[in-house]
């Protein structure tokens, strides 16, 4: 492949991951921290009250049986996998983006 092509989709990606890692960080310092903290307890009581049995969690109805499909499953995850790792760039370049936010609003 020729590098200024190769070049030229590394910046592009970077430029995006930064875009959208600043508008993902606005977003997030504009939700309300109440929703925040209730999610982040409901979401740790519920793993709490599984570990212990008091509830059980149907995963083969909530997947709508997808967890039968066993080894398609599994290399759909592997594919997803590839995929956000091959765009490693992208992903920095989000958290950068996060970041320069919640760096400017403190």
């Amino acid at each position: 492949m020729d590098t200024d092509f190769i070049l030229g989709l590394v910046g592009f990606a970077a430029l995006e991951g930064i875009i959208i890692g600043i508008i993902l960080g606005i977003i997030w310092s504009m939700a309300a921290k109440a929703l925040q903290l209730f999610l982040l307890v409901e979401f740790i009581l519920f793993k709490w009250l599984e570990s212990r049995n008091i509830i059980t969690v149907d995963w083969n109805r909530l997947t709508l049986g997808l967890l039968n499909e066993g080894e398609s499953s599994v290399n759909e995850a592997i594919s997803i996998l590839e995929s956000l790792l091959d765009t490693g760039v992208f992903t920095i370049n989000v958290a950068i983006g996060f970041l320069i936010v919640r760096k400017f609003k403190s």
